[in-house]
């Protein structure tokens, strides 16, 4: 029986390796991340039957008798040929790893998760009884997760590289530009396309009031990149991915939002929600609750920009659970930080997007919730503007029907009025600080419509297609 994910791609590597030894020269530090006695067990069987077939030409690798014999000899009794036949190299035949990076890089973070949980344990036991404080904590569990991790080599400048580096990295840039792989804002909105540039190793803020089209342009972000060929981990708290996928559809083919919801549904749809030929692809999860360190985890392994919505909605992971313990004075922004440094980091090291929507504070104009963390940790942080509608009014939607008639909308008193702004609070990386763009929220189809030229005229249905 396979308990669990971790197992079958323990069992995909140890296998692996069995089936073609040549694995165990190109992934040597894979015998470090295995959990499970068996697999350790197999792979070290499985160099001793390689140093085997070197005296003796002719001998597999992959033959269970010697396997299990030499298991056996290792110290793990339990292995029988049948055990390693239809059980370990089973699993490698059924399901081979179609990405060793990848499957290896799974293994890698299981190793770290349990070796800083088991490090975690530790130092709960030294703050019960005082040896240490939260903040010392804090700093020890994160060298510690370094250390664990491994310091990769491509992260440290050191003086003398800088010339090489420097042309490296303009190199890339310009293959990136000729890729078209360099992440931009959505280019239907023209103006805050052209003008707020994003990086790659960018953490994005987005906020605004409740309804204020704070996840469409967070969706609208995510479809972009999609389109250009990038991978997106779209974290949901607040949405469904059932209603996650209703939105983008009202967006893309004008459907409405009610049909979809009462089962609606066309062909054309499915090749939409598909990947893209390029590898362009958004994938959907409920993560409400989840621990920001297994999200990230998850996006590393998937190597994709992340967007979370809400912030505030997921779970800090084992950072939090020093502050569940008996004593220990730990609040909010302590967490947040903390979490937003984490986030930082996955951004410059990954070289992705991270977006994090959040609601605005109780003091809306300082901003979202723990504003002075999020406003100074944040590379760019893109405000929505959105002022309440106090007697109601009657305008024009900035598109006209399929028939070229004016679409008159009546704004009912305390809704939101759709003709907003969207100002870039903060631009590390660019001079967009300060700048202001005109939008029109399209509520019905989830989208926003840029009003570049303060344009409140009525346009065709088509020039938006």
């Amino acid at each position: 029986m396979i308990e669990n994910s971790s197992m079958i791609h323990e069992y995909q590597v140890a296998g692996a390796a069995a089936l073609d030894s040549t694995v165990l020269d190109e992934w040597p530090e894979a015998v470090t991340y295995l959990a499970y006695p068996e697999s350790t067990a197999l792979w070290n069987a499985v160099k001793k039957a390689k140093a085997l077939a070197l005296k003796s030409p002719g001998r597999m690798t992959d033959d269970p008798l010697l396997l299990a014999s030499l298991m056996v000899a290792g110290g793990y009794a339990e292995a029988t040929p049948e055990f390693v036949a239809t059980k370990l190299l089973t699993v490698a035949k059924t399901w081979p790893s179609d990405n060793m990076e990848s499957t290896v890089g799974y293994l890698k973070e299981m190793y770290e998760r349990r070796e800083g949980d088991k490090y975690l344990t530790t130092l709960q036991q030294q703050i019960k009884i005082g040896r240490i404080d939260f903040a010392e904590a804090e700093q020890l569990f994160s060298k510690r997760r370094a250390e664990i991790a491994g310091v990769r080599k491509d992260y440290i400048l050191n003086a003398e590289d800088a010339g090489a580096y420097g042309e490296m990295t303009a190199a890339n840039r310009r293959q990136l530009a000729l890729d078209k792989k360099t992440p931009k804002l959505p280019q239907k909105l023209m103006r805050l396309s052209k003008e707020v540039q994003v990086e790659l190793d960018t953490l994005v803020l987005i906020t605004g009031p409740t309804g204020g089209g704070k996840s469409v342009l967070a969706e609208m972000i995510a479809e972009e990149l999609m389109e250009s060929g990038e991978p997106v981990f779209y974290v949901l708290t607040e949405l469904t991915k059932a209603h996650a996928i209703w939105r983008r559809l009202c967006r893309k083919f004008g459907v409405s939002y009610d049909k979809l919801r009462l089962g609606y549904w066309e062909e054309q749809y499915d090749e939409e929600l598909n990947s893209r030929p390029n590898g362009g692809r958004i994938d959907y999860i409920e993560g409400q609750g989840v621990p920001l360190d297994q999200l990230l985890n998850e996006g590393r392994r998937r190597k994709a920009h992340m967007i979370i919505d809400y912030w505030d909605m997921i779970t800090l992971g084992t950072l939090k659970a020093f502050g569940g313990m008996k004593g220990i004075s730990l609040n909010k922004g302590d967490l947040i930080g903390a979490g937003l440094a984490d986030a930082k980091g996955y951004a410059q090291h990954q070289k992705r997007l991270v977006v994090v929507v959040q609601q605005y504070g109780k003091d809306a104009e300082a901003g979202p919730m723990d504003s002075a963390r999020f406003k100074h940790r944040a590379n760019l942080y893109l405000k929505i503007v959105v002022d309440e509608c106090k007697d109601g009014m009657w305008m024009f939607h900035p598109f006209a029907d399929a028939t070229g008639a004016p679409i008159k909308l009546w704004i009912a008193p305390g809704k939101l009025d759709p003709n907003c702004k969207i100002v870039s609070e903060k631009d590390t990386f660019g001079s967009s600080a300060g700048l202001k763009f005109p939008m029109f929220l399209d509520g019905a189809r989830f989208r926003f419509i840029a009003l570049d030229n303060n344009n409140h005229g009525v346009m065709s249905v088509s020039d938006n297609l």
